[in-house]
């Protein structure tokens, strides 16, 4: 058995899925399951939003299952005296680590041995799973299962269309919990570069700006006069501006796994995708594919 551990946002969950997915292509004959007891413990981001979002339902490990094979103790009703320990003695995790909990080093992009482990056995994979070539295999499966709600086209017809008769140029700035963080890297001389990149391009950019900070937005980038600011989609509806993003025709992303996602399920096949170089001040490698533009 192989359980995949979920955790994160959308943007994180749908790399997870991803690998998801390859593991049920390299190990066809596995029983593969999901870990999303995460979700249960910590009200972070939006919840686990998979099946709301793309009604993507996953074989769920149980808890005896994920304390089986990690190296985690949960807190469940069921253990309370091994939360106890955990939680006066141990700590977060437990110190003695487990041989079949692996953990992905996120510090290297792409590490294929996790597509040779044995069969026969059992392990916990926790990981992000950030890079393209761990799902690449899946690749048309994952742009068809990462299909919006057609309710989302209908309610957002007049500005789909507008992207598509425009040059849409999606532009994403992360702030939020990012901010004085190690994360907090794409300075407005990135966006200046980005832009000025396009612009030349590009004929009669319109650039479309998606942030969770539109304050921000409107006081930094005040020197660009074909710019839109999209607002609104907050809280459980912030995935819409994933799905609006996608409909643009080039993007500018930041080091997000979010952005990610909004550029990778951009259909046009002359997009221009510009990413940053480093993904955070520790992790010094793009969060990008291969043909995308670094700068």
């Amino acid at each position: 058995m192989f359980i995949i551990g979920f955790q994160g946002g959308l943007g994180n969950q749908m790399f997870q899925y991803a690998f998801f997915r390859a593991m049920k292509y390299y190990h066809p004959n596995s029983i593969i399951k999901a870990d999303l007891t995460k979700y249960e413990i910590e009200k972070t981001h939006q919840g686990y939003e998979l099946e709301n979002i793309f009604g993507i339902k996953l074989c769920r490990a149980n808890h005896k299952e994920v304390m089986k094979y990690s190296s985690y103790v949960l807190p469940w009703k069921y253990f309370p005296i091994l939360y106890k320990i955990k939680r006066e003695i141990l700590g977060t995790k437990c110190k003695m680590k487990k041989d079949s909990h692996l953990i992905d080093d996120y510090k290297i992009a792409f590490n294929d041995t996790y597509f040779q482990l044995n069969d026969k056995s059992d392990y916990y994979l926790d990981g992000y799973w950030q890079d393209e070539r761990y799902f690449y295999c899946v690749r048309k499966k994952i742009m068809d299962e990462f299909s919006f709600n057609k309710n989302i086209y209908l309610k957002n017809k007049e500005l789909i269309n507008q992207l598509a008769l425009e040059n849409s140029i999606g532009v994403h700035i992360r702030r939020g919990d990012y901010v004085n963080t190690g994360f907090d890297i794409t300075r407005i001389d990135y966006y200046k570069k980005a832009i000025e990149f396009i612009s030349n391009k590009t004929k009669k950019p319109i650039f479309y700006f998606f942030s969770d900070d539109v304050g921000y937005v409107k006081k930094k980038f005040d020197f660009i006069s074909n710019k839109k600011i999209i607002t609104g989609n907050t809280g459980v509806n912030s995935y819409i501006d994933m799905f609006l993003m996608s409909k643009c025709r080039h993007n500018i992303i930041a080091n997000s796994s979010f952005s990610y996602w909004g550029a990778y399920l951009n259909k046009n096949i002359n997009k221009i995708v510009v990413a940053p170089r480093y993904f955070s001040t520790e992790i010094k490698r793009p969060l990008a594919c291969q043909d995308w533009v670094i700068l």
